[in-house]
Order: C-alpha cells, then sequence, then structure tokens
C-alpha cells in the first residue's frame, strides 16, 4: 500500500484521478485513510456488459466529480444513477487549452513554408485538416466520403486535405482508409500525416478544420483549439461541441455521420470568402496585405504615462506594390479608404512617406502607437470589433472618430449586451 504510505508522509488530505484503473487504487486509498477523494469524468467510457459498466462506475465513487462538459454531467446523471446519492457533489468543469501556445501570432510565415513542405503541400489551395487517432469512431471514412462529394461539385483537386493523426497499431483501419482514398480518386489530394508536434501550426495553415466525430465528443478539444487559432471549424452535432460551437456564429455544426451534411458545411466555407469578394468587388476595390499582429495587442496598458515619445510593440507586416499604387490611387481621386481592422489601420498610417505623400510597399514593421492628436492620412473609414478596457486599441479607435462617439457606441453596445473582443461584434466608424 504504496498509496497509504504516501498519503501519510506527505500528509495529504485530497486525491485526485482523472483515469480508471488508477483511481481504484486512489478510492481504496482514501478509504483506509479517510481523505477526501475527487475525479473527472472526462469521457463516456465504453459499458458493453454490466462488468465494464462497474469498472467505469469508480469515476462516480468519489466524494466530487468532475464533469468536462453538461454533456458528461447529463450522460453520468443518466447511466449511473445507482452510485449517485445526496452527498454525491457534481460539478461542471470545462476542459480548458493553453492559449499561449494556441496563439496565431506566435506562429510566422517561415514555420508554415516549413510545415507545408514537410506535408508536401504547395500553398496555392485551400487546406482541410481533420485531426484525430485513426479509429473509426473520429469519423475519418465519412471525412473522405465528403471530400469526394466536394471534388464533385468543384472538380478534383481544388484544395488539399489532410488527415492527421497515429493509427496506434490499427493497421488494417488505415489500410482501409487508403483503399477509400484510392477509390474515389483522392490519392494525390489527401495527405496522411501520423503526427504533427507543434498543432498550433498545423491548425494555423489549415484553411478549415473539420471533427467528423461518430460517437460524442466528451468536450471537443480540437474544435476550441482551432477557434483559438482563429481557422473555421466544422464539428458533429453530437456531444460536446453542440457547447463550444454555435452554429454558423463561432463554428459549424453538421449531421453526425452523414458525409453530404459535411460536405455542404465545407462547401459554403469553401465559397464564403470568394463569394462575400466578388460581391463586395462589385463597388469595392479588395487590396490585400499581411500583418503579423504582435502579443503588446492585447496586453493592458500600465500606469505610465503616455506622450509623442511613447512606442507600442513592435510589428511586422508586407504591403505588396499593386496594394500600395491601389490605395495612392484612391488617395489621389479621393476614394474612400476602408481599413479592415486597427492593425490593417496601422500598418497602413506607418507605411505613409509624409515627405513624399504616398504609400509605400515592401515589408515592414512599425511600433507606432496611435492616440488622441494622432495625424491620420491614409485611412479614413475602419471596421472593428469593440475592444476591452485598457487597451492601446481603445485609444486608437477614440483617436480616429473621436472620445465621445466612440463611448456613445460602447454604451449602446453595452445595453444591447454585444459581444467585445476577437470574435464580438462589429462597427463601422469614420473620421
Amino acid at each position: 500500500m504504496f498509496i497509504v504510505f504516501f498519503m501519510y508522509f506527505y500528509n495529504i488530505s485530497i486525491v485526485h484521478a482523472r483515469s480508471r484503473a488508477p483511481a481504484w487504487s486512489c478510492l481504496l486509498a482514501t478509504k483506509l485513510t479517510g481523505r477526501k477523494f475527487v475525479t473527472t469524468f472526462h469521457g463516456t467510457y465504453n459499458f458493453i456488459g454490466s462488468i465494464k459498466k462497474i469498472y467505469n462506475s469508480v469515476m462516480v465513487r468519489s466524494d466530487l466529480i468532475i464533469a468536462g462538459s453538461n454533456f458528461i454531467f447529463s450522460h453520468i446523471k443518466q447511466n449511473y444513477s445507482k452510485y449517485l446519492n445526496d452527498k454525491k457533489k457534481l460539478l461542471v468543469i470545462f476542459r480548458g487549452i493553453n492559449v499561449d501556445y494556441f496563439d496565431p501570432t506566435t506562429k510566422f510565415e517561415s514555420d508554415e513554408k516549413k510545415l507545408l513542405t514537410k506535408w508536401n503541400i504547395e500553398k496555392d489551395k485551400k487546406i482541410i485538416l481533420l485531426h484525430g487517432r485513426l479509429t473509426s469512431w473520429k469519423g475519418q471514412e465519412v471525412f473522405i466520403e465528403a471530400i469526394n462529394l466536394v471534388n464533385i461539385e468543384l472538380g478534383y483537386e481544388a484544395f488539399y486535405a489532410v488527415i492527421l493523426g497515429s493509427d496506434q497499431g490499427r493497421d488494417l483501419y488505415k489500410k482501409k482508409l487508403l483503399r477509400l482514398s484510392e477509390q474515389h480518386r483522392l490519392t494525390n489530394q489527401i495527405r496522411f500525416i501520423d503526427h504533427c508536434k507543434d498543432m498550433a501550426l498545423a491548425y494555423k495553415v489549415s484553411d478549415i478544420v473539420v471533427s467528423a466525430s461518430t460517437e460524442p465528443e466528451a468536450f471537443g478539444r480540437v474544435a476550441v483549439e482551432a477557434q483559438s487559432m482563429e481557422t473555421p471549424i466544422i464539428a458533429s452535432n453530437i456531444g460536446g461541441s453542440n457547447e463550444t460551437i454555435i452554429d454558423e456564429k463561432t463554428g459549424f455544426l453538421f449531421e453526425s455521420e452523414n458525409a453530404k451534411s459535411l460536405s455542404q458545411k465545407i462547401l459554403k466555407l469553401l465559397y464564403l470568402d470568394e463569394t462575400l469578394l466578388s460581391k463586395i468587388s462589385e463597388k469595392i476595390k479588395v487590396c490585400k496585405l499581411n500583418l503579423s499582429v504582435g502579443l503588446g495587442t492585447f496586453k493592458p496598458l500600465g500606469d505610465t504615462p503616455i506622450n509623442e515619445s511613447s512606442k507600442l510593440h513592435s510589428e511586422k507586416f508586407y504591403i505588396p506594390k499593386e496594394t500600395a499604387s491601389c490605395i495612392n490611387d484612391g488617395i489621389a481621386t479621393g476614394k474612400r479608404i476602408i481599413a479592415l481592422g486597427t492593425t490593417t489601420l496601422r500598418a497602413l498610417e506607418a507605411a505613409w512617406d509624409d515627405d513624399q505623400k504616398v504609400l509605400k510597399h515592401g515589408h515592414m514593421s512599425t511600433d507606432l502607437f496611435i492616440f488622441e492628436g494622432f495625424k491620420f492620412n491614409v485611412v479614413n473609414s475602419l471596421i472593428t470589433n469593440f475592444h476591452l478596457p485598457q487597451s492601446s486599441l481603445l485609444m486608437l479607435v477614440s483617436a480616429f472618430a473621436g472620445k465621445k462617439l466612440i463611448f456613445d457606441a460602447y454604451q449602446y453596445a453595452i445595453a444591447n449586451k454585444m459581444r467585445f473582443f476577437s470574435y464580438g461584434d462589429a462597427m463601422i466608424i469614420e473620421r
């Protein structure tokens, strides 16, 4: 009884288990020592047969049961009610992710190129990623069937599909997936990748992430990781995914095990950018630039006084020659220059050559701090979300449109329960 000795020696008062096998040892040890026992129930666990269900029940024999989602909470109530009583405490704590790791601003273009080279992919087409170990309930077959249906609509090899995950010894299942790919003539289009040590980068290079599970995910970690990396997610409408995804707002849900339903969602996302851009382009000239958003963008400002010598975090950006020419023509002819986002505005204003009265092109960086009194030379309209208090971005929009107007807008946003920060509601403001 090493555990018992260990608990007495270190005076441990609470024991926490997340897996069934060690949980049985922990249960016995806490019963013998009178210590508190806590478990985290983070899966549905297969319970074919009464013996397996008894084995699983150790996860609800604790003093406090933590469910990883509301779905798991309901699952426990429905399937393990005989092990529950009024003294049992059942708590929902959603599984978290490391947002410092899953941060799109920490990944650079050079990293992306290296990964795509390793995957034998040229970034001339969009990439659709399915991440998960190779096992049937993760939905790889549904994914391949959906890719085939999308191809029928768009034409073959209009995009790449990446199935990322180890077979963990399931050789027969992997061979089945390879045969299915061959049957649909997808061998040049689908990449099977066993492992990726930098999943944040994998999400970053992808244009769409898919979670096609045919059995309920307890939480749906892939979905929130993709959301954190600002990559669109499509997931089965079962289990925990229904709690982390609001359909067509924070992601897309499709009918579980339905390849046609999945293909329709993929098509919608593939069409989305081009359709919107084509409609916008009928009246508005769209000019593109590349941005690298720094962490300082989201860092709250301290109490240090701000003056003309104040600098902000440095950010890199790239303005193509054709974009600079387009904007310079617009300025010369009195057109509205609309910046999509505060980082775009900052880059454009930083690239302005006040001597030559033109917007420069090329690779640049800036530590420009925009606050009240700044002279705007390029942008006269801005589309942006509602920013958090104590942020440099709130100072930027106040400088752009005037503090009173912005604060009135924010009062309206609060009163109408609009959403703030990166996934929040947007507004268009003018100088």
